[in-house]
């Protein structure tokens, strides 16, 4: 898998389509809206003039293109076959890594995650 070079980095978006079932937007979640969601007022679209906002919703959008070209991120979703840690046990830096494979194991995605705002450059 490639990552477009504009692609705004945002480590739980990515690990969210990476990892194993469904991915769970909620209304607004999109554009990563500042309120909650409301039935009185709906999605806040307007939060699309500010360019963080935009930068989520392309994000998403790169995201589910990745999704659809990439069979490794769903077709064996319930499958333990279909995930591989990395590494998990990584609590000092809070780095943690894992595989997907497509059914016939011609399609690998990795997904490595650092959720902390440190860089960890070499990091291995």
């Amino acid at each position: 898998m490639t990552t477009p070079a504009r692609m705004p980095r945002h480590p739980l978006y990515g690990w969210m389509w990476a990892y194993p079932g469904g991915q769970l937007l909620f209304m607004g979640g999109e554009i990563a809206q500042w309120t909650e969601w409301s039935e009185e007022r709906g999605v806040d679209w307007a939060a699309l003039d500010g360019s963080m906002h935009r930068g989520v919703q392309e994000l998403v959008r790169a995201l589910n293109r990745v999704s659809t070209t990439n069979r490794a991120t769903w077709e064996r979703d319930h499958e333990p076959a279909g995930f591989q840690w990395l590494d998990a046990d990584d609590d000092e830096h809070s780095v943690f890594g894992f595989l997907r494979w497509s059914s016939d194991g011609r399609q690998v995605l990795a997904c490595l995650a650092n959720f902390t705002p440190v860089p960890r450059d070499g990091y291995r």
